[in-house]
């Protein structure tokens, strides 16, 4: 019995491990995908800046673009997590996590008054009379 209850708390243990892993990779993928397009095309504007001797313009362009570009980025992994069937909130960037399928509609019974046939009714009216 005790080996039973610390087999499921060792199966349960490792589903949070798996869980807090996979919301670690997600949190760590969608930063990625935001600071790396505005960060980069800001930088990359900062130096057209200063070959071409101008204030900030660039940078500046450079940040609205690569805002534009993230948000495009997180749009389409938010998307693809959609279409596996997960939480966009935790996601699932290693595959751990199955998507649940659906259930089975059970049909109900119909219930149906049974009717007795003319034959029967006259049938009990006769053994009445006798």
């Amino acid at each position: 019995m005790g080996f039973v209850i610390i087999k499921q708390m060792k199966q349960d243990s490792d589903k949070s491990k798996d869980a807090s892993v996979s919301l670690f990779a997600a949190t760590v993928s969608a930063t990625i995908r935001m600071v790396v397009p505005v960060i980069g095309l800001f930088m990359l504007g900062l130096l057209f800046d200063f070959l071409l001797q101008q204030e900030a313009f660039y940078a500046m362009v450079g940040a609205g673009v690569g805002a534009l570009i993230a948000i495009a980025l997180i749009y389409f992994q938010i998307k693809k997590i959609k279409l596996k069937g997960q939480d966009p909130l935790v996601g699932d960037p290693d595959g751990i996590i199955k998507p649940k399928k659906a259930q089975p509609k059970i049909a109900e019974p119909k219930v149906t008054k049974s009717k007795t046939s003319k034959s029967a009714k006259t049938a009990k009216k006769t053994k009445k009379k006798k």
